[in-house]
């Protein structure tokens, strides 16, 4: 069920891309004016490992793909449309996935060559692009695929270059493809956090209806305090029982950091409501599933609840003390 929706989210984001053949028509639409947002590289990545995972599954192909960012690299920020972003990588990693034949790998990395840029670079051991025809890549009627049509590629070197960038292809035959997108970096966004901070003696609260939630929260804790005291962690599944926590908590005078799902399986609150309600915005984080969701994003800016995005809380620096 998992790889079929993610299969499912994959191709609508590849195939929203519209099936034209006109440079009118194309220039209107990649000239359309949507809003920018600042937002963190890893964030917008991260979730689309496992599309791409399953994707290759689907097309029976082994594939590794590699995108392990370093701690620094969640400070990452650019200024683009998620939707139009996450279609450009979607076609990017489609074209490196086509062009392994049954094994291979491809690798996403995130490097600034220079103050003030960044470079995503995707990497495959593909079987290659002939140097006649590197220079025609990127053109709207110019494809290698036997039915395509070239939008695609071309599409991404549109959205790049609306956001102030560049993309460039290196290649070579049997040894595989290169793509570099350079964006400028934004400023950072202070509702996603880079980095969960614990301060010294706090305790931690993790509450999430999800059992695989505070697991993942249990193991990381315990990974990163092996040779030094890990703070308590309190985790509960329901509002109720977390109130009580908390208030215990506050009557003894400690210090603490609620970590909160936003849906938490009640039809008369959310996470956000929930830490409005016993007045812990100074505490709480937001970790959802659903952090892109306008809505959410907009009550997290009014109550002034920072978020981390469900699918990097595997990943996010962690720093006690």
């Amino acid at each position: 069920a998992v790889m079929a929706a993610s299969i499912k989210r994959i191709d609508a984001t590849v195939n929203e891309i519209p099936k034209i053949k006109i440079d009118d028509d194309f220039q209107k639409i990649t000239n359309t004016s949507r809003e920018k947002k600042s937002l963190m590289l890893v964030e917008l990545i991260q979730p689309m490992i496992t599309e791409f995972q399953a994707l290759a599954a689907e097309v029976n192909k082994q594939i590794d793909f590699v995108f392990h960012p370093e701690d620094s690299e969640f400070e990452l920020f650019v200024d683009v449309d998620p939707v139009l972003f996450r279609r450009m990588m979607a076609n990017l990693v489609r074209n490196s996935i086509d062009a392994i034949e049954r094994k291979g790998g491809i690798g996403i990395l995130l490097t600034e060559p220079r103050p003030g840029t960044v470079e995503i670079v995707i990497n495959d051991n593909g079987i290659g692009i002939p140097n006649d025809l590197l220079s025609k890549v990127g053109k709207l009627s110019f494809t290698t695929k036997e039915h395509g049509s070239g939008i695609g590629l071309s599409t991404a070197v549109e959205y790049v270059r609306s956001w102030g960038g560049n993309l460039t292809v290196q290649s070579g035959v049997d040894i595989g493809t290169t793509v570099v997108v350079t964006l400028p970096l934004a400023r950072k966004n202070d509702l996603y956090l880079s980095a969960i901070i614990i301060p010294p003696d706090a305790d931690v609260i993790v509450l999430d209806d999800d059992p695989t939630v505070h697991e993942i929260w249990q193991t990381r804790f315990r990974k990163m305090c092996i040779d030094r005291e890990s703070p308590n962690i309190f985790t509960y599944f329901k509002p109720k029982d977390a109130r009580k926590g908390i208030t215990e908590l506050r009557k003894n005078k400690r210090d603490f950091v609620l970590l909160v799902d936003y849906d938490l399986g009640s039809d008369s609150e959310n996470g956000v409501a929930f830490v409005r309600d016993i007045h812990a915005q100074r505490n709480a984080i937001l970790i959802s599933g659903i952090a892109d969701d306008p809505g959410v994003i907009k009550q997290c800016e009014e109550e002034k609840i920072p978020m981390v995005p469900k699918w990097i809380q595997s990943a996010i620096p962690i720093c006690i003390g």
